[in-house]
Formats: structure tokens, sequence, C-alpha cells
């Protein structure tokens, strides 16, 4: 523990930042709690020949649908559904149609019609409406109606940081691209499957060591230069642990504890992919067939070096005001109420019964409209193909997988000829194995992800030696190709 204390120090001392600086009694976190968030909430995705199988957003399946998607978009900062202008402009297309409204307004509101006026001025608000001048009465109105409307929880919350201070807008993209390109290149080189000309050297000693290594050759200049002085003073605490590193380099961030959680996962997502993958790998053996060394702790202490070199890149060219932590603002509701105060509240005295109109609740009735205009339609279809009678005499049978996408092929079949028989089935067969390819570098598993392979399934060619022969002179041909074409001679 001592040594852990005089490292501490160390750091302290070689500091450049003063504003960054080590705080270990104003704000308190727990770096196991962190994790532990991170690990819930990280999305999970394995290499991409697993991806089809497996829901990287599970941590959100115990939430309501419209819930889900509210919760997710904030802590990701994404996009996670259509504007209303969208679903209007399918409503145009005859995409959507008035009875699909109609049946979804009676199952989600109490006493709305679709053939009330209000309702359909309601309906049709989208963000392309422009806000007008205010008023007291206005601001009233909307700080009555919407104080009581949900909000996302707070461990959702999106937490503003250092990058939204920034002076110089294109100094910001410029390090962003910079660091970026830092980012993918380690990590692409680490995570290589065998795909490489290369391996990364000493790829065995961890996500990491190899980092510091590949540090350690990068040039002494610009962001580089922060980032190989962070690196230098981290290796003043090489006899701590990875939990003991992560609380070192984000204290620097001066955090409060509310906003802990929210900050850590965002530092993690700004590699969102890369953030998933090495979860995934380091959680399930079967998405790692070449052994190779992930942990999420030593991801995060990456993560957080190029995070704080970032900071005090900044802070020295003077271009980062400063700020307090706070939240992001959710979507405002402001332009929809002042819409519904103008088209609604102005207009008759019964306006409390629209009220429940919110402009999520608008969302919810287009999207599920939407939705049951696809239902009716692919029912429609389906009853146009009644099953026909069997033909006198099969000619040919065919077993395809259920996926959706063999599903297709399956009915085609069958609509082609009553002589062709087919059946779905569940793609593995029923049997649980790791197959290799004849041209493969690795075992896969071919089963769900719910089950453990059982059997090792490889091929292999006839005759084995023309083909280690013909593959031998192959390779020895590309090999040349590709080393001497970066010669003067060849070009």
């Amino acid at each position: 523990m001592l040594s852990y204390v005089n490292s501490v120090l160390y750091y302290i001392k070689n500091a450049d930042n003063v504003t960054m600086k080590i705080s270990t009694d104003l704000y308190q976190f727990n770096v196991k709690d962190l994790l532990e968030f991170a690990n819930e909430y990280l999305p999970t995705q394995g290499p991409l020949e697993y991806f089809v199988h497996h829901n990287t957003l599970h941590a959100y399946e115990e939430f309501n649908f419209y819930d889900a998607l509210k919760n997710a978009s904030s802590i990701y900062g994404a996009k996670t559904k259509k504007s209303l202008f969208w679903y209007q402009e399918r409503y145009k297309e005859g995409r959507i149609q008035d009875e699909d409204l109609k049946r979804v307004l009676a199952v989600k509101t109490q006493g709305l019609d679709f053939d009330d006026k209000f309702v359909q001025e309601l309906l049709f608000f989208n963000r392309h409406y422009r806000a007008t001048t205010s008023n007291l009465k206005l601001e009233m109105f909307i700080k009555e109606v919407s104080s009581n409307l949900a909000q996302v929880p707070e461990k959702f919350r999106e937490v503003n940081t250092f990058w939204d201070y920034i002076k110089k807008h294109h100094q910001k993209d410029k390090l962003i691209n910079e660091v970026s390109w830092l980012r993918t290149k380690f990590y692409s080189a680490y995570f290589d499957k065998g795909v490489a000309y290369w391996n990364m050297e000493n790829r065995e000693l961890g996500l990491l060591e190899s980092f510091i290594r590949y540090v350690d050759y990068l040039p002494n200049s610009g962001i580089r230069k922060v980032l190989k002085n962070e690196v230098h003073k981290l290796k003043a605490l090489k006899g701590s642990s990875l939990e003991q590193r992560i609380e070192v380099l984000f204290r620097r961030f001066n955090v409060p504890s509310q906003f802990a959680h929210n900050l850590f996962v965002k530092i993690l997502l700004k590699s969102k992919g890369w953030a998933a993958l090495v979860k995934t790998l380091e959680q399930n053996d079967l998405n790692n067939p070449t052994k190779i060394n992930s942990s999420l702790a030593e991801f995060t202490v990456i993560q957080m070096l190029f995070e704080v070199s970032c900071y005090e890149y900044l802070q020295a060219k003077q271009i980062v005001s400063e700020f307090d932590y706070k939240f992001v603002n959710l979507a405002d509701h402001h332009l929809y109420y002042e819409y519904f105060f103008k088209h609604v509240g102005l207009k008759t005295q019964d306006y409390e019964k629209y009220l429940q109109l919110t402009e999520d609740l608008i969302f919810e009735i287009w999207h599920e409209a939407y939705e049951w205009n696809v239902i009716k339609k692919t029912v429609a279809v389906l009853d146009q193909h009644k099953e026909k009678p069997a033909a006198s005499e099969v000619k040919l049978q065919v077993v395809m997988c259920i996926d959706d996408r063999e599903e297709s092929i399956r009915r085609h079949l069958e609509e082609y000829s009553e002589e062709i028989e087919t059946f779905g089935y569940a793609g593995h067969f029923g049997l649980n194995m790791m197959f290799k390819g004849l041209h493969q570098a690795h075992f896969r598993a071919l089963c769900p992800v719910s089950v453990r392979p059982e059997h090792f399934v490889w091929e292999r060619p006839a005759d084995i030696s023309q083909e280690v022969s013909s593959k031998s002179k192959l390779g020895r041909i590309k090999q040349l190709f590709f080393y001497h074409s970066k010669t003067p001679i060849i070009g």
C-alpha cells in the first residue's frame, strides 16, 4: 500500500496540469462499482461472425420498449427512433392510413378520436414547426404542463465534458480525428484474428502492456508527445493494481460522484465498438477462438490515458474553457407545448383532455400505426398464398434454416413448383459443433449462443499433399509480390 501511495504522490508531483489535480476527499467513487456499471450497460458485441445471433443491447430488455429507446439514446448519445416528420411522410404515401391511427388511438388514449380536429392538429406536429415570440401566459402554461413529464433515470443521462467547451472547433475536429486514428491503429492491430500480414509483437503480454510499447514508438510531437508523457507517468504506478491506476487517472477529472458513472461510461464509449468487443471477448471464450488477451480494466486505463492527454493538450493551448459538470439536456418539449398552446389551448376551454397527447405518446401512436399497417399487408399477402394440395410426387426436398434470410428462399421454392417440398429447421441441425472450413484459420462455434459446442468438425481435401503443395506455391507467390513490390526496383 505504501508503494501505491508513493506512486500517487509521484504522479501528482509530475502532473503538468493544475486544474485537473487529484482530489482524494472532495468526490468519492468506487472503481469496482464503475466497472460493474460499464459491464452491465456497454453493448455486447462479439466479432463480426457472431453478431447476428446476439442482442447487443440486452441490458435494456427489462424496460418498456419506448423507455429503452430513450434510455439507450441518452447514455449512448445515439438516435434510436424516426422523427415524427418521417412517419407523417409515410402517411402521405399511404403506408399509414386513417384506420391505423384510429385503431391505435383507441388503445393508447382515453376518449380521443382521430376525427377530432384538435387530435389531428396535434398528431401532425413535427420539429419543422417554427417557434414564435414567447409571452408570460405561454411560459406559465408550458411550465405547468411539462412539470410532470417522465424523465430518463439519472444513470442513463449523458454528462457534459471538456469537449463541449473547446473554443476553436476546427482544432477540436482535428484532435478528434488524430486521436481516433491512434486508437484505431492500435486496437485493430491488437485484436487482429489472423487477417493482417504481421502480428503485433508481444501481444501475449496483454492489452495495456502492448499499448505502452506502441506509444513508445510514436513520434514525440503534438498530442503524441502528451500521450507519451502520460504513459511515462503511469509507469510510476507499476506496482499498483489496475483498479488503482484507473482511480488515479479518473480523479484527474475532478468529477462529482453524482456524474461519475455517466462520465466513466462516456469515456469508454469514445470507442463504442472496441469497448463492446473487449467486454465480450473477456466474458465469453466461445467468441474468442484465438485466445486474445482481453481485459475491460486494461481497456479502461487506455481510454483514460487518451482522455487525460487530450485535456492536457487543450489546456496547454488554452483553447478549452472552465466548466461545471452537468447533465446534458434531454429532448426539449418546449416547442411542442408552444404548438399545443396555439393550436388547442387558445381555441378550446376543454383543452385538458388533450394533454394526454404528449410528444412521446404521439411518436408511439405513429410508430404502432405504421407497424399495424405492415402487419395488415403481410397477413393479406399470406392469405393470398394459402396452402396448396400436396403434389402426387415430390421430386425435391429442401431443409433450410428458420433464419429470416433463408425463409424467403424456402417460400419461393414452394411457390415455384408443387413438386418441391421444404422444411424449416434450426440451422445447426442439433449438432452443436466447432467448425473450421478448408481455408479458415480458426474454429468457430456453429450453434445457438445458449449451448456449448460438443464436437469439432473441420474440412479436409481429398488429396492432402496436392492441396498443401498448391497452397504453398500460391503463398510463396503472394509473399513475393507483397514484400518485393515495396522495393524501388519492382515499385
